[in-house]
């Protein structure tokens, strides 16, 4: 017989609730389907981007432990997905620029959000 834990079996927007209680006031966690994949999407962490998490690579368990703290589990958890098809599709469903994790740059050049911006007002 096999077992499954609660990360096994929880959705996307489940994982983002959890991640959303173990932030600090004025943090978000939302889910997004972005170029068809579910992640799961920081803000307001103070960082000054957002960032794009596989909701895969997000245990409940692990966010959900009284002495979990995001900015050591950034350092040492998931990748975040910058590239530039997540990106767009962030963007055009936000507004909002995604940065790469590590380095804490936009993911998107001043160019490109431009190019976004103007695509936006005409969708």
């Amino acid at each position: 017989m096999t077992t499954q834990t609660a990360t096994e079996t929880a959705t996307p927007g489940r994982r983002a609730r959890a991640f959303q209680a173990a932030l600090s006031q004025g943090c978000t966690a939302t889910a997004y389907t972005l170029d068809g994949s579910d992640y799961i999407v920081t803000s307001g962490t103070g960082e000054g981007y957002d960032f794009a998490y596989d909701a895969d690579d997000i245990d409940i368990d692990v966010v959900s432990a009284d002495d979990w703290d995001y900015s050591s589990w950034c350092a040492s958890g998931p990748d975040t997905h910058s590239d530039i098809d997540v990106a767009v599709a962030y963007y055009m469903q936000t507004g909002r620029v995604l940065g790469e994790g590590g380095a804490c740059v936009p993911a998107l050049t001043e160019a490109q959000i431009e190019v976004l911006s103007i695509a936006r007002r005409l969708a």
